[in-house]
């Protein structure tokens, strides 16, 4: 049985033909990732679900936890995102209307398609909590079989957005707690999306409902059905790291076929 107050909302995994794929560049670059990364150090509890307790806006909530890391990571000041301004979002990316419905009977709340969503990222943007509009640079999908390629995303990058299917004994867990393996007679709850800026020898921390929660490798290979590593311009002005290496102008040509 769902969770009464935690929502999904990701809605299964487009095939996205020109979507610019990691593992072609790490084969003519391949980085070497670190054998640990944490980009969430120092940074307060999250404050807020963003809408994801009644709403199947669990993308747009992992979009503005990306924003909070990084902000944080880049400036040591975290800009924080606001449920409004979530909904806003979830609104111009879906359609979506809080009025055409009370949560769990409204006919709009459909979810989001993670790459969709990446792709208004680039071609439109985000509102930020500042009032101004952010594009990302970039987006590169990585298999999420490869973990030294998702390792070297989330330190070059910061972080990556995932794709999980969630099953229902992920939904009780809380603060700093475990996602274990799912066992034989766990069943899947829905898609839902989340993201993770922080790794080690032995799993992820991903950021979900407002909680840091540890996924051990045996889950990750369990649940994980897609990954994108984001270029974020909070990260590239600030760290002037972008995947491989590359230019601005190179990101640009390489993103050019998903822009409008």
């Amino acid at each position: 049985m769902i969770h009464p107050t935690r929502k999904l909302g990701l809605l299964p995994r487009s095939l996205v033909s020109n979507a610019p794929h990691w593992s072609s560049y790490a084969m003519r670059k391949a980085p070497l990732a670190p054998l640990s990364c944490n980009n969430y150090l120092g940074m307060a509890m999250d404050s807020s679900i963003l809408g994801n307790d009644q709403w199947g806006d669990c993308a747009i909530a992992a979009t503005y936890r990306e924003v909070e890391i990084l902000s944080f990571k880049t400036s040591g000041v975290e800009m924080q995102a606001s449920t409004d301004l979530a909904l806003r979002l979830y609104a111009a990316v879906t359609g979506f209307d809080p009025t055409a419905g009370a949560s769990g009977s409204n006919p709009t709340d459909q979810g989001t398609n993670l790459q969709d969503l990446l792709t208004y990222r680039i071609n439109t943007g985000i509102p930020l909590p500042n009032g101004n509009v952010s594009k990302l640079l970039g987006f590169f999908e990585i298999d999420p079989r490869n973990l030294n390629d998702v390792r070297a995303a989330i330190a070059q990058g910061g972080i990556v957005q995932l794709g999980i299917s969630c099953y229902e004994s992920f939904m009780d867990v809380q603060q700093g707690g475990v996602w274990e393996p799912p066992l034989a007679n766990d069943s899947i709850g829905g898609g839902h999306a989340i993201c993770s800026g922080a790794y080690d020898q032995t799993g992820f921390t991903i950021k979900s409902w407002g909680l840091d929660i540890q996924m051990p490798i045996a889950t990750w290979r369990a649940c994980v059905t897609e990954v994108y590593a984001v270029v974020s311009p909070l990260w590239v002005s600030a760290t002037g790291k972008t995947p491989f290496g590359m230019s601005i102008a190179e990101l640009e040509q390489v993103m050019q076929s998903l822009k409008e």
